[in-house]
């Protein structure tokens, strides 16, 4: 898909659905090291889970059910997955600040402050969760179809782990 003509908030969208998709795909990939297939039961067990708890999920199966190369590459690929979650959570969860342009063709970046979240103790209190500010990032139009394209080759490698691990697992 050619997108080097769209504009940013189309690609702001393109990002949102892509990445959705993948968060879909690690539940099917649950599904899959479980059972060896996409089971519906599976998705609705995992369903509400962040793509965080799944990411876990899939760690502690991977190391269960595979073991030398394989096993090494899908975890790296999970460590990828991470980053680019991060990415994700602190670009779409960020603080937005558009130039102000009567055309929306005209805007060529957006900078986002980023916010970290974490957990404060002040002195003999409760812990607190606390959004922390972190940096501006200023995000142009090339800079999101380099996100987005790292999302869908994202996507492709993890169709292609997926498959792997049904013809693995089914000859078991």
């Amino acid at each position: 898909m050619d997108v080097s003509n769209e504009n940013i908030f189309t690609l702001i969208g393109l990002i949102t659905i892509k990445f959705s998709r993948l968060d879909y795909l690690t539940l099917e990939y649950i599904s899959i090291l479980i059972r060896g297939y996409v089971s519906v039961e599976n998705n609705i067990i995992f369903q509400d889970s962040t793509l965080e708890k799944k990411i876990q999920t899939l760690e502690k199966l991977i190391s269960l059910k595979h073991n030398g190369n394989f096993e090494t590459m899908q975890l790296e690929f999970i460590k990828h997955l991470k980053s680019l979650k991060d990415k994700r959570n602190s670009f779409i969860h960020g603080a937005w600040n558009l130039p102000e342009s009567q055309n929306i063709d005209e805007i060529k970046s957006l900078s986002v402050k980023q916010y970290k979240y974490k957990l404060s103790r002040p002195k003999n209190r409760i812990i607190t969760k606390i959004w922390e500010p972190g940096k501006n990032e200023e995000f142009t139009k090339s800079k999101l179809i380099a996100f987005l394209t790292d999302i869908e080759t994202t996507t492709n490698d993890l169709l292609q782990i997926m498959a792997e691990n049904v013809r693995i697992l089914g000859n078991n």
